[in-house]
């Protein structure tokens, strides 16, 4: 685990260039396993290929934020309540 969090990009880079598998301990206990991505384990391209998987279209910055429902008073009502309950 300590090697990981101190060289987690130099890891992945050595894991990718072998294709060899990565068993992370804690303490000499495993508890983990870092494969590199082989054409067999590229599930989602097959799913799509399939037609059993739709990949999602656009992007989350374009989803509008849902309107405040009339039960709450919005962000701003609920911290003049909070300040008020304080006081």
């Amino acid at each position: 685990m300590r090697e990981l969090r101190q060289n987690a990009s130099g890891i992945l880079e050595e894991l990718l260039r072998s294709g060899d598998s990565v068993t992370i301990t804690n303490h000499g206990r495993p508890m983990a396993t870092l494969n590199p991505l082989t054409p067999d384990l590229q599930w989602r391209e097959q799913l799509i290929a399939e037609g059993r998987l739709s990949p999602g279209k656009g992007s989350l910055a374009d989803v509008e934020p849902p309107a405040p429902s009339p039960e709450t008073a919005g962000l701003s009502g609920l911290v003049e309540e909070d300040r008020a309950e304080r006081l």
